[in-house]
């Protein structure tokens, strides 16, 4: 019976372990500013004003020239923000 579950046991390991590898690699963490691509200058938290209304909005670099961006009506959380975001 060990013989059988061995190989199943090793099977599960090594595609539980390439997922979190690929995983590692699709979410990659800088911690060195050299390392970035220009997205990153742009990425961050705003706040001004839109239509005479105080706003905040979140910019998320995706990367290659990509972003998401949040939009907080009244601000940024924590400076007036009501609860409801636009994305």
């Amino acid at each position: 019976m060990k013989a059988q579950i061995l190989p199943l046991a090793t099977a599960i390991a090594l595609a539980v372990l390439s997922g979190q590898a690929i995983a590692k690699d699709k979410n990659k963490t800088y911690t060195n500013p050299e390392e970035v691509d220009a997205d990153y200058a742009v990425q961050g938290e705003y706040t001004g004003r839109l239509d005479g209304k105080k706003t905040g909005a979140h910019v998320i670099a995706l990367g290659s020239g990509k972003f998401d961006l949040v939009v907080y009506p009244g601000g940024l959380p924590g400076d007036g923000w009501g609860g409801k975001k636009d994305t």
